[in-house]
Parts: C-alpha cells; structure tokens; sequence
C-alpha cells in the first residue's frame, strides 16, 4: 500500500486569458462570458507531481479526505491526477467523522464512491466568487482611483460576496449607535420591606416619556394602601442546549474567550487531528440515531473534570437521547469530544475542549427545572410585579454552569390580600440608550439569519 496526502486544494480557477491588464477589461465580460479554467496551483506543482508519480503502481484508489464539501471537491482534483497516468483505476472514498480506530475501520470496510454532486456545489460556489469578486473589485477600484486619485491612487478596493454584506452589518450598526439621540423617560420606583428584607418591584407601564403625567399618577397613588394583588406560581423548565455545531462552537468561543472565528476553528481542528473531537466544521444539530452516546461518556469520564458527572448520567439514564435542531449537513453529526484529553489544562486547546465537551454533556442531560413566582402588587391603580425563580433540578445546569447563566433570586412568600405598609414610592428619570455595537458573537448569527456563511 502507498500513502500520500495533500494540503488542501492542488488546483485553481482562473480566467482564460489576460486578464491582468485592469484597464483593457470590460467587467461585465468577466461576470458573464470570459471563460474560466482550472490549473494546478503553482505552489503545488510537487505535491501533483508526487501524486502522479505512483499513480502508475496503483490498481485502487481509496481517498481519505475531509468528509465535507470541500473535501470532496480537493479529493475529485486528485481523481484527476491519477487518471491523467491511471486511465481505469478503481476508486472509493472513506467516510468518516472523527479519527477513532472503531470509525476508521469501519470506514475502511465500509466504503463509498465519490460523491461529484458535493465537487460540483463546490464548483459552482468558486465561479460564483471569482466571477462577483473579480468584476466588482476591478470596477470600484477603477472608479475610485478616477475619481479619487488623492486617496485611491493604485490601491485595490476589494469586494467579496460575503464580507461585503457583512460589512454592512457592522456599518448599519455602528450609524445607529453614532446617530443615536438620547431621549428622557421617567417611572415610579416602587421600594418595601417584609421582614427586613428589602424588595424593589418594577412598575408595570414601565418608561413614559412625559414627566407630568408620571406626576398625576405619583400623587394619585402615593399614601395608599400597597396591596399584594395576586401571587402566580407555576413550574417552569430551561431546555437542554443543543448538539454543538460550528456556528455555536464560535459564538460561544467568541463569547467566553474572546476569540475570533479563525483562531477557534484552528484550535479546533488540531484538537481533531490529534483524534480528541469530531470533525469541527458541521452544521448538523442532532446526532444519528445509533450514536453510542455511552461509548463518548466512558472515555470522557476517565478526565476528572467530567468523571462525577459522567457517573450520574450513565446511572440515571438508560436511554440517551438529545433535542434535535432543525439545521443538518448530511455529512457530519455535531461536534463532540472523541478521547480524554490529558494534556496541559492552562492550555487554550484545554478550554475549547472543555467548551465541546460540557456542551457535550449537557445535550444529553435532562432539563432544568425551576419554580417560578410572580407577585404583582397594587397601589391604588397602578400595577407592580416583582419576580424570582428557585431551582428544583440542576440537571444539565450541573455540568454548564461556566457556560450558562441562569440566576436564581430568592423572594418571600406573599398571601394575596395582604396589605404592605413599609414602602417607598419614587419618580425616576432615566435616558434612553443607543444599541451596542456587535460583538462577533452578534455578528455571526446575524450572517447565520441571512445565510451567510461563517467560516
């Protein structure tokens, strides 16, 4: 048996012909007709000229690359290679997830053929790219650089189909926030105390925008009776997060440890390489029907972080299971830890690895459970509600609380009729305020929303 590889694509697509001279070119001919060609990247010359090289001792064909789109696109580049010198040889394609030795034999015994369908959609994308990226760059840049010499002077004004968008996002945004203009409401500020505890309730109409008619309804309910209008409590319950795909994987990395997408995913993908999670580019919210979550638990439980927890759901269920999202690729199930990690737990790697495998955890736990109590309070004709919520069961709170914020406020026990008579009752001001800027976590589910990709 020959083993070879190759480092991402060996070929690319450019246009035929010249198309280097900026001025002599007619963008629409670039968005429309030139035709486009694929040839070998010239930094990869070797690595083609190494493939084919052993292509002549070969009888079989067994690719091994990534099980996604553009692995499949890369492994029909090496299709073409080897056929070049290989006309008839025979070809199947291992499908796999994560590198361990059960999935790798299975996938060695269990092949497929190449799927062109996968190469074509790929295909079809890099046209798309080239073809708007090419035309709209060469066309603002000239227009620029003629109207603008001062500013503009030979540089590139580069557009893409997806940062372009984007950037408009975060342009959108930040005009909103600039722009904002600060506006004066005011509210009653509702205060009392019940056996020395000290409770503040929020004003039913919330903010109003006229401070005299916040005065009118100040002195018609101040000095009245505070009553405990009704007392509301009910059973309430937080969903199990979702199986963990890339989109969640980078917002939550982005949200706890600041960092951006590309550093998360090649983080990610040396923790893969190295056999201890999933494949990490996935869009899949659900895992397959046979999925051994008790294997995945096992291993997982020899690290000591998870072991207690581990032990808990693997004694009190005996059926696991996990919500199912609405979003799958087909190609990947959700990203999930593979082996115990049992490197440096300071590390980077550590953190994204105990991200992937709490989240992990808690997919497969139950719910949390907590009671939820409501009191509204009436002072004359006006309306305040104070809440609080108590947990009843952690659950899957247990294992995500570093990744999960649920507060717990704790509120006496109140009778309905009861009357109230330590209070203080006050006119607040307050401003209205501009929307933040977007946070990449913000950034990345509006590209989601309007079906941008993310990676």
């Amino acid at each position: 048996n020959l083993i070879t590889s190759v480092t991402g694509h060996v070929k690319e697509f450019v246009f035929e012909g010249n198309s280097k001279d900026w001025k002599s070119i007619d963008s629409r001919d670039l968005l429309i007709s030139r035709n486009i060609i694929q040839q070998i990247t010239e930094t990869k010359m070797d690595i083609c000229k190494n493939i084919q090289m052993y292509s002549n001792d070969i009888e079989i064909l067994f690719l091994w690359l990534d099980c996604d789109r553009e692995g499949e696109s890369i492994a029909f580049e090496v299709i073409d290679l080897v056929k070049e010198i290989k006309p008839n040889v025979d070809i199947f394609r291992a499908i796999f997830s994560s590198l361990t030795s059960n999935e790798l034999t299975y996938a060695y015994e269990n092949p497929e053929r190449p799927n062109i369908h996968l190469k074509e959609a790929v295909n079809a994308r890099i046209e798309i790219d080239l073809r708007s990226g090419s035309a709209f760059t060469i066309l603002q840049s000239m227009l620029l650089q003629k109207s603008f010499p001062d500013q503009f002077n030979n540089k590139i004004i580069s557009y893409g189909p997806c940062q372009f968008p984007t950037l408009s996002f975060i342009v959108n945004r930040y005009l909103q926030n600039s722009n904002f203009i600060n506006t004066n409401f005011w509210f009653l500020d509702l205060n009392f105390n019940i056996n020395g505890n000290k409770l503040s309730a929020l004003w039913n109409r919330k903010n109003i925008y006229d401070i005299n008619i916040v005065k009118i309804l100040f002195e018609l309910s101040n000095n009245n009776k505070l009553e405990v209008y009704s007392v509301i409590n009910k059973k309430s319950k937080r969903l199990r997060p979702l199986p963990l795909n890339t989109l969640d994987l980078q917002k939550n990395i982005s949200k706890y440890f600041g960092l951006s997408s590309s550093d998360t995913m090649k983080i990610a993908e040396g923790l893969y390489n190295k056999g201890l999670i999933s494949y990490p580019r996935t869009e899949t919210q659900s895992f397959p029907q046979k999925f051994d979550f008790k294997e995945v638990i096992n291993e997982i439980s020899l690290n000591s972080e998870y072991s207690s927890y581990s032990k808990f759901l693997l004694e009190n269920n005996i059926n696991f299971s996990t919500r199912v999202g609405i979003k799958n690729d087909k190609s990947h199930p959700p990203i999930y830890p593979v082996k115990n990690f049992d490197g440096d737990r300071l590390s980077i790697e550590f953190k994204v690895y105990d991200l992937i495998s709490r989240f992990f955890l808690a997919s497969c736990s139950n719910d949390l459970i907590y009671e939820e109590k409501t009191i509204i309070l009436k002072l004359a004709s006006e309306l305040f509600t104070i809440s609080g919520q108590k947990i009843i069961e952690n659950n899957f709170l247990s294992i995500l609380m570093p990744f999960y914020n649920f507060k717990s406020k704790t509120i006496p026990d109140l009778l309905e009729g009861m009357i109230i008579t330590d209070y203080l009752l006050e006119i607040k001001e307050g401003k209205t305020s501009p929307p933040k800027l977007l946070s990449e976590s913000d950034l990345l589910t509006l590209m989601d929303k309007n079906g941008i990709g993310t990676d």
